[in-house]
Order: structure tokens, then sequence, then C-alpha cells
């Protein structure tokens, strides 16, 4: 199992068959991860006999440094409130980790055991036309918040999406 930002994965890589088997080469094309609190998420719903359901906006996000969001535009207030209710190095798990013993520790002078938070925000790539964000969001849009909670991270940004299915969000 391998850490990457707030997500927990196994890599997997795709046999001659096309199945997929743990392991694979770091720069393999073929690598992929599947994120674990998905995955946990889908079995304890298939344990209750509900549907698996995923919630999407058919919109591509990326992951942007402080810098670059300020570039597109990101007021400054906003940066300072969303650094001071999530620092980049916590003490506390991501909303969906919370019981999980998953924490990295990090070798920084001064660091502290906890989740490692990459510093930036979540910005829109591309938004697919005709989908749920069409007319709604475009490109270089920053995001600081869904319903209220604040999303600065993908497992947050899933969360979301996947609990609101059928639901407006704001």
């Amino acid at each position: 199992m391998r850490r990457d930002s707030d997500r927990s994965h196994f890599r997997k890589r795709r046999l001659p068959s096309g199945g997929p088997r743990t392991g694979g080469k770091k720069k393999a094309a073929s690598s992929f991860y599947i994120p674990l609190d998905r995955v946990e998420r889908a079995l304890k719903l298939i344990q209750q006999n509900l549907p698996v359901t995923r919630g999407t906006l058919q919109t591509v996000f990326k992951h942007q440094t402080y810098d670059e969001t300020r570039r597109l535009g990101l007021r400054p207030e906003i940066e300072a409130h969303v650094r001071g209710t999530r620092p980049d190095v916590s003490g506390t798990a991501p909303p969906s980790m919370v019981g999980k013993a998953c924490p990295r520790a990090t070798n920084a002078p001064g660091a502290t055991l906890g989740w490692v938070r990459a510093a930036g925000l979540l910005v829109v790539d591309q938004v697919i036309p005709e989908g749920p964000a069409h007319q709604k969001l475009e490109p270089g849009d920053v995001v600081t918040r869904i319903d209220g909670t604040l999303v600065t991270d993908f497992v947050t940004l899933e969360d979301m999406l996947d609990s609101h299915v059928d639901r407006t969000i704001r």
C-alpha cells in the first residue's frame, strides 16, 4: 500500500491478459491506483444491500498550489482562511479516513506524525459540455467549498459528490 496525499490506495498493474495485479513499475504507463476509501464505501453499501452510487459533475479537476490559485484570482482572505482551517501538515485525518490507522510520518525537521496535506486547492481543468457543471463552472475556477464544506483535496470532493447523488450542490 502506498500513501499519496490524502489517498490510500493499492498500486495495480495490468497483466497481458488485461487483468490487474498488485505491483508495477514506478513509471510504467500501465500502472494505476485504486483509492481504498472508495472501495471501502462500496463494500459497506453492498453489505447493506444498497446501490453503490457515484456522484459526478463530469468535470476534470487538478490540484494547484496556492501560488497558481492566486494567479487565477484567489483572494488573499480566502487563502488565509483555508490555510488557517486546513494546515498543510495536520494531526487530524481527512473526514473519510477518521478512525483508520494510516498516519504518515514526515522526516522534515520539526514535523509531527500526522496527515500530510498538499498545499493548494482544486481547480477546474475541463467541463464536459452539456454535463451537470456546464455553464456553472469553467476552466480556471478555484473550488473552495461545496454546500458549505471546505474542499481542498480529491478525497473530500469525492465524498461530497458521492453523498449528494441526485441532489443539487452549491
